[in-house]
């Protein structure tokens, strides 16, 4: 995870979904979350930037996304 995840979810105005975010610290606990959720599991988009890092986008409703940085 990294050092400023915690910050980040901090910022969000949704207060109930940085209580959901906070503790999803790695890629298999957002996947879980997101099909808990019943969001689309297809739309997940993952940009590959080293042989190390991805972005992970993906939706969750009402025309917003997340972003993730991966590593």
């Amino acid at each position: 995870m990294a050092p400023d995840y915690p910050s980040s979810v901090a910022r969000l105005q949704d207060t109930t979904l940085a209580g959901e975010l906070a503790d999803l610290t790695s890629l298999e606990k957002v996947l879980t979350w997101l099909h808990r959720r019943g969001l689309p599991l297809n739309e997940v988009e993952s940009i590959v930037q080293d042989e190390y890092s991805h972005d992970v986008f993906m939706p969750v409703g009402d025309g917003r996304w997340l972003a993730f940085a991966v590593t």
